[in-house]
């Protein structure tokens, strides 16, 4: 300021700081800047504005510039951006030289609006012509559930939050007619979600979601269409692949479910059986199976091998019981069958002697119908023959034993000749066989003396003893020759059968 007293510049306040005179009694009208002062002050300011805003708004297109067309048009956006903007701040710089005739607003105070017109004119070109960032992970978990080895991994989504974003964020551009019409009805953020997740084939994957164990690591990969975005929306697409490492999952229980498994043995050795009943949970068992490897023609000492089989995965049988089976087989050894004996030296003395007892009674029965003239003096055992078939199958016994003894009939007859008492005797063989001799574990051998069979034939003994017309003669059950016994035992079965000779010499 200028004091109009003394001539003094540069003075500030309201007096001169030389000769002390009032400055607005000299001239007020002095202090106030000319208007075609400020014209040129702010035509400087506003070149100066415009043109950094439309340095600024190439230096973004440059950026978004690459090779395909529709980012051309980004630049090309940002150019128009930018004229539209410079246009917006000449009118404004216009409007402000007005106000400045007007309310006599000084040239600092012009020159501040200037510059804020264009800061602003500056960010509405870089908020219209920047794309908006969606980063895909910030949508995406990974959980673990299940137990250890056995867990699973599932992607979550946010989708709410995805929503929410593409709601307020998503927009789009040189969509066809069809997809115009498709998105005529994509009002909210959940339908414009479910149309990005088909038109741009977006998904994320596991490289590995089951029989997971704590330590292991899983990685999230994408697979996006990424020129769709590009295209087709204003949002700039931001993922990267992410590793896991799983923690957290429970040690699972396991249980022996051998040990609810019963197991019988049926028949008789070698044509045993194996039996077995599962006696625990109902539930449980409906969802596996007991696989023997062999279930009939056993024999004591046998092995059986039981595989456990499930009826789903491992991983779904934990999810559904909370436990695994401890182990996946077990071999079993039959025991407690009855057996067939093959040869003679098997036979107990309990056994043997209950078959001399049933063939002695057979003898002395077969005399019953001579009334008191035969009586039997004695029998004696002699022997046996022990048979087995060469063959188990197709055969009508499993072991035979021929029980042979020797017997002396006496016969007291009265001769009508001489009418003397004559005692006669006859000495002869008498057999009786006995089949399926049983071995019993803990019991001995088992025979059957019930069911027995009177091998010997018959044959005629006549006396030398007068019964008035004829000499008396007598039929008896048996043999008269050790002979003929051997051709009845073993050669009659050589063919099909081995054989024992136990006979007494």
């Amino acid at each position: 300021m200028k004091c109009k007293k003394c001539g003094a510049t540069g003075l500030k306040g309201a007096f001169c700081t030389k000769c002390g005179a009032k400055l607005s009694e000299f001239g007020e009208e002095e202090n106030v800047v000319s208007q075609d002062a400020v014209k040129e002050e702010v035509k400087e300011e506003v070149a100066e504005a415009v043109k950094e805003v439309k340095a600024e708004a190439n230096s973004v297109a440059s950026e978004k510039k690459e090779k395909k067309q529709s980012d051309v048009t980004v630049a090309s956006v940002s150019s128009a951006v930018a004229g539209a903007v410079a246009a917006t701040v000449s009118s404004t710089v216009s409007e402000t030289v007005s106000n400045v005739k007007e309310k006599k607003f000084n040239a600092k105070t012009i020159g501040v609006l200037v510059g804020c017109v264009a800061v602003v004119a500056l960010i509405l070109i870089l908020v219209l012509t920047s794309r908006k960032t969606l980063d895909l992970n910030k949508f995406v978990t990974v959980e673990f559930e299940g137990y250890d080895g056995y867990g699973t991994a599932t992607i979550k989504y946010d989708t709410e939050a995805l929503e929410e974003f593409c709601e307020s964020k998503v927009k789009f551009k040189g969509l066809s007619k069809s997809d115009k019409k498709d998105l005529e009805s994509l009002n909210d953020g959940t339908h414009i979600v479910e149309y990005l997740a088909v038109a741009m084939n977006c998904d994320a994957e596991l490289d590995k979601n089951t029989d997971l164990s704590n330590g292991d690591k899983v990685v999230l990969s994408w697979d996006v269409n990424e020129d769709f975005f590009k295209e087709y929306t204003n949002l700039k697409i931001k993922m990267s692949d992410t590793e896991y490492k799983i923690k957290g999952l429970e040690e699972i229980d396991t249980q022996d479910f051998f040990d609810q498994l019963e197991v019988t043995y049926g028949g008789t050795a070698p044509l045993g059986t194996f039996n077995f009943k599962f006696t625990g949970d109902s539930e449980i068992g409906s969802y596996m199976h007991f696989n023997p490897e062999k279930y009939d023609q056993l024999s004591n000492g046998d092995t059986v091998k039981v595989e456990l089989v499930l009826g789903v995965s491992e991983t779904r049988f934990a999810e559904l019981f909370g436990c695994l089976p401890a182990k996946m087989e077990k071999e079993y050894v039959v025991e407690g069958l009855p057996s067939y004996i093959s040869a003679s030296s098997e036979i107990t003395e309990d056994a043997m002697a209950q078959m001399k007892k049933q063939v002695e009674d057979t003898i002395t029965g077969s005399t019953a119908n001579y009334d008191d003239k035969v009586s039997i003096s004695s029998m004696e055992y002699v022997g046996n023959y022990f048979v087995t078939p060469k063959t188990t199958s197709g055969y009508g016994f499993k072991n035979k034993i021929y029980m042979v003894y020797k017997v002396l009939a006496t016969m007291n007859l009265e001769d009508r000749k001489t009418n003397e008492n004559v005692a006669v005797e006859k000495e002869y063989y008498y057999v009786v066989s006995f089949t399926n001799l049983m071995a019993i574990p803990e019991q001995g051998v088992f025979v059957d003396v019930t069911q027995y069979s009177k091998e010997s034939g018959n044959f005629y003994f006549e006396t030398d003893v007068n019964d008035r017309y004829s000499n008396y003669s007598f039929r008896f059950q048996g043999t008269e020759t050790l002979e003929e016994i051997y051709k009845m035992a073993v050669v009659n079965n050589i063919e099909s059968c081995n054989y024992e000779d136990n006979m007494i010499k």
